[in-house]
């Protein structure tokens, strides 16, 4: 997709990248009410403090991989969930995380990666 831009231009329209970020959200529902992230939020508009809480702090359990088809997301606290989102596709019923593992469980692991980063940039 990065390769040839613009052969794909045209499918990064304004609703497409809406359903897009509410399909995210969804696949990543349980790390966002973790870090205490409203999901109604603009991913792309959001001011958000780069200090290891909120939106920062998704954003630092996650490992993203590009490919050609889609990107690969992996949660770093366990690298054994990770999910393949293939480009231009639905992704409404995927989930990162299986049920049940959310909660204090998140909030714990979130809060244990948020001190090791802070330690690691001190």
């Amino acid at each position: 997709m990065f390769e040839d831009f613009e052969q794909h231009q045209s499918k990064f329209t304004a609703a497409a990248i809406e359903a897009a970020q509410v399909e995210l959200k969804s696949t990543l529902k349980p790390l966002f009410e973790a870090a205490g992230v409203d999901l109604n939020s603009d991913l792309l508009r959001e001011y958000y403090p780069a200090d290891h809480t909120k939106l920062d702090a998704i954003l630092s359990a996650l490992a993203l991989e590009y490919h050609s088809d889609g990107a690969v997301v992996t949660y770093r606290p366990n690298p054994q969930h990770s999910l393949t989102l293939t480009y231009a596709q639905d992704w409404q019923g995927e989930h990162l995380l299986p049920e049940g593992y959310e909660g204090e469980m998140l909030k714990l692991e979130l809060a244990v990666l948020n001190q090791a980063s802070q330690i690691l940039e001190a």
